[in-house]
């Protein structure tokens, strides 16, 4: 199976299917802006952008890419990916793509090893709970065992083969953090030190951490007793490098037009200033309703031994995890390039060059200082899991 082209990449393309007035804006027709905004995907575009920073796309650089969930395999080679009601693997040495079904699996999958991966799958009619499947694609076979979950979220590898960690709603609806036994479908609660609902949640089996953010868009990390714990008040999301070193942080950049997107760091500041007035005067002749501002998803990276937090300026883009197979890499769901926003893909990038230049006081390509200086050290506190 081949994800083919589905026409444009426009985030709001809405706007095309009206006919709006030509307004003259910096020598150029209103209408013809619109046209540029809302252009068919190029390839030789992306090609471009993502090679100069040394990054791969998986997918189909111009395909429909619509997928909802991609976990990798240990191996790295093999790429779990739902699109519309289906699973699918990918076999990145083949290049082959084979659908497994499980029709609407909820949250992400989770490899338990290279062959077997954890999938969770919603009742069929009036059911109650989820399944939690096994599926081994060496024998193409199913297993499953139900469990009382209602909205799961987050699924992490557990503290024995036969368990997961993940969150779901309480009784109450607040979200929580739990184990499950993939034997039995047996759930309990684990970290209940940790107060409050939380929204994202990841953990870090090796390293004995955890991260969790909540309702008033921080992010935390901690170890799993709750000792040790950071905050970051402006991220979503947090993600621990195998290695406990590094936090990838998610977040909602600063905001940017819709239109003329590029990266400011490859314009003098004289074009820089011409163009900001240019897009100003296009957004006044915007209607009402149209959108005049989008904020990319963007990633830093933050040094825990330093202390430093860098902004990831190559690339755009959430559902960031650290890429098994090689240490250093990581895989995201790209939103775009530079600050331009271009068709999704997942994409690798190795960031082990830029972290040894960071580490030396030298700024490489594709990062910069982080302005940010919003991170808190909770005072420990003694707890138990």
């Amino acid at each position: 199976m081949r994800l083919k082209s589905i026409g444009t990449c426009a985030l709001f393309g809405i706007l095309s299917v009206f006919s709006l007035n030509g307004c003259l804006v910096g020598g150029s027709n209103f209408s013809e802006d619109v046209a540029m905004a809302y252009e068919e995907c190029r390839p030789g575009e992306i090609s471009f952008l993502t090679s100069k920073h040394g990054m791969q796309t998986v997918f189909d650089r111009c395909g429909s890419n619509n997928f909802n969930n991609f976990a990798w395999a240990p191996d790295g080679i093999h790429l779990y990916f739902r699109v519309t009601l289906a699973g699918h693997i990918l076999n990145g040495e083949r290049k082959t793509i084979a659908t497994i079904g499980a029709p609407g699996a909820l949250a992400n999958g989770h490899w338990l090893d290279n062959s077997r991966i954890v999938l969770l799958l919603p009742p069929f009619k009036d059911e109650e709970g989820v399944t939690v499947t096994v599926y081994n694609r060496d024998t193409d076979k199913f297993t499953g065992i139900r469990a009382a979950l209602k909205e799961p979220k987050d699924v992490y590898a557990g503290d024995t083969t036969q368990t997961i960690f993940l969150t779901d709603v309480d009784v109450d609806g607040v979200r929580r953090p739990y184990r499950v036994n993939l034997t039995t479908g047996e759930m309990t609660p684990i970290l209940e030190w940790l107060e409050g609902p939380i929204s994202r949640f990841t953990h870090q089996t090796d390293m004995g951490m955890v991260t969790w953010s909540d309702d008033e868009g921080a992010a935390h990390v901690a170890k799993l007793d709750g000792s040790e714990r950071i905050t970051f008040e402006n991220a979503t999301r947090a993600v621990i490098h195998p290695e406990g070193r590094y936090v990838a942080l998610e977040y909602l950049g600063d905001p940017i037009s819709p239109f003329d997107q590029r990266t400011w760091d490859e314009v003098s500041a004289q074009v820089r200033e011409r163009e900001i007035r240019r897009r100003e005067q296009w957004s006044e002749r915007l209607p009402d309703w149209a959108p005049k501002e989008i904020q990319p998803p963007t990633i830093d990276i933050y040094d825990l031994e330093r202390e430093e937090r860098w902004t990831l300026t190559a690339v755009q883009g959430d559902n960031f995890e650290w890429y098994p197979s090689r240490n250093y890499y990581c895989s995201l769901r790209m939103w775009g390039v530079e600050g331009k926003e271009l068709n999704k893909n997942v994409l690798l990038l190795d960031l082990a060059e830029r972290l040894r230049m960071a580490e030396k006081g030298d700024v490489p390509l594709g990062l910069k200082h982080s302005t940010a200086t919003n991170v808190s050290n909770d005072t420990p506190q003694e707890s138990a899991e």
